[in-house]
């Protein structure tokens, strides 16, 4: 009951301190007290300097070079990468096809094809694996 009593009190005193805390805080940061904190919907994304990922690296292109850095590659549509390594695994033939080299064909990593034969390649019952990196399809 006691506490029921105080709350009114208590609650126009925080209104009080949190006031002051704003003031207080413009005063010291006139720019950031207008600013919406970073995790807030809607809040300005933060400033990252040319060349640079929001992460701090740098871009592949701007490494080592006075160009600005630029997107590698990109998105492909979906589906896109199965279709091309279903391609080249029935080029390919009885001999099949390592990821080394497709992974120099697509354009992609090595490492992003190891993980699509070990997931969405496993799921397709044509592909075989006779080496360790090496495919092939059976018809």
């Amino acid at each position: 009951m006691e506490l029921e009593e105080r709350r009114p009190a208590l609650e126009a005193k925080l209104e009080q301190l949190l006031g002051r805390l704003s003031s207080i805080k413009q005063e010291l940061f006139p720019q950031a007290a207008t600013k919406a904190p970073s995790g807030v919907k809607g809040a300005p994304r933060p400033v990252v300097p040319e060349g640079r990922v929001a992460g701090g690296h740098l871009k592949e292109a701007a490494k080592g070079s006075g160009k600005k850095g630029k997107v590698i590659g990109g998105r492909s549509k979906r589906g896109q990468l199965t279709a091309a390594i279903l391609d080249a695994l029935t080029a390919a033939g009885k001999s099949g096809a390592r990821i080394g080299d497709l992974a120099e064909r697509f354009g992609v990593k090595a490492t992003n094809l190891f993980v699509w034969f070990a997931t969405t390649g496993r799921k397709n019952k044509a592909i075989r694996k006779i080496a360790p990196g090496h495919y092939r399809i059976t018809n």
